[in-house]
């Protein structure tokens, strides 16, 4: 198992022979095609004997006659990966051609979908990135989207913090609302994509990432830098912020950076799954900048938020009412 181990880290590293990787990406799009990214030990196992007792028999040079041997097998091996590499690559570019890349058509199916309700999520990706998914949160897979050959996932609603393993020759994308894809090679990041909030917004803690909106404009940042994209009127900019603190609610947190009245509303329903009346006050422009611990009990929270916002609030039964 542990040569399984360095054989898989290799091939992340970019430190594999061509017929390393081969074998690799042959295994990967058999596990691709039964649309699981759940690897058991004795799938590894299996594997891991199979692989090595190749390369055994291929770095055995006792005798020529066993070497020959060990060429052919191996070779039938990397014969058929490469078959397999080419059909995907020639059914990949005939895709390409009939359509955008992102651009979700009727006959492609989900193969897998991630989903959070009332607790947080994490999953570990087939290609060892992680996904940490915050409440109220859909992230799906598509068949032919994500194996040897391309990373494309959908959050199609909610926030989610991405630890992403690094391969440059492998972008992994990220498609949100409204038509933005995030790119990144390895890099960890945050996603807010809310539907009832008012725009998204992609921080960046290390690496780099690119930001594409529906009109193809184009947004690079680093860390401690932010893209924000507005629902209201699809304009998208840059700017600092504390990306840290941004994806801080995996600990726990209740994070509002530079938040309006709307999106303090949603976080209150979010967290203490409560409704919250906020129509008097919807001509606030106030923004406020605060962080609240999820133990905290409600009647705390909601004294600070008031204090903040400088208005009052009442509780009946599972209704909170905000007002000047």
């Amino acid at each position: 198992m542990n040569r399984l181990k360095k054989l898989f880290s290799d091939y992340v590293r970019g430190k594999t022979t061509t017929t390393e990787k081969r074998i690799v990406e042959l295994w990967y799009d058999k596990k691709a095609s039964a649309h699981t990214d759940i690897i058991s030990d004795e799938e590894a196992e299996v594997f891991s004997k199979q692989a090595w007792s190749e390369f055994v028999l291929l770095r055995n040079k006792q005798s020529s006659a066993t070497t020959r041997n060990a060429l052919l097998a191996f070779g039938g091996l990397v014969a058929a990966a490469m078959v397999l590499f080419v059909v995907v690559l020639n059914f990949s570019f005939s895709k390409k051609n009939n359509r955008d890349e992102g651009m979700l058509t009727t006959e492609m199916r989900i193969s897998r979908q991630f989903t959070t309700q009332d607790r947080m999520k994490k999953i570990t990706l087939p290609d060892g990135s992680k996904i940490f998914m915050n409440l109220g949160t859909s992230i799906s897979m598509y068949e032919g989207k994500f194996n040897a050959h391309q990373r494309e996932i959908w959050l199609d609603e909610g926030e989610a913090f991405f630890e992403v393993i690094k391969n440059v020759n492998r972008p992994f994308i990220i498609h949100t609302p409204n038509g933005l894809t995030t790119r990144v090679v390895g890099t960890s990041f945050n996603i807010r994509a809310y539907k009832d909030l008012e725009e998204q917004i992609i921080s960046v803690n290390t690496g780099r990432v690119q930001v594409t909106d529906n009109k193809q404009n184009t947004i690079v940042i680093d860390p401690d830098n932010k893209v924000t994209y507005s629902y209201k009127d699809g304009q998208i900019f840059s700017d600092r912020t504390d990306a840290k603190k941004n994806s801080a609610w995996q600990t726990g947190l209740i994070i509002l950076e530079n938040a309006g009245i709307k999106e303090v509303a949603f976080r209150l329903k979010q967290v203490f799954d409560i409704n919250v009346d906020f129509e008097g006050i919807t001509n606030r422009q106030d923004r406020i900048h605060a962080s609240f611990s999820r133990d905290i009990p409600l009647q705390e929270v909601l004294e600070d938020i008031c204090k903040l916002y400088d208005i009052q609030y009442t509780i009946t039964n599972n209704s909170v009412k905000l007002f000047n």
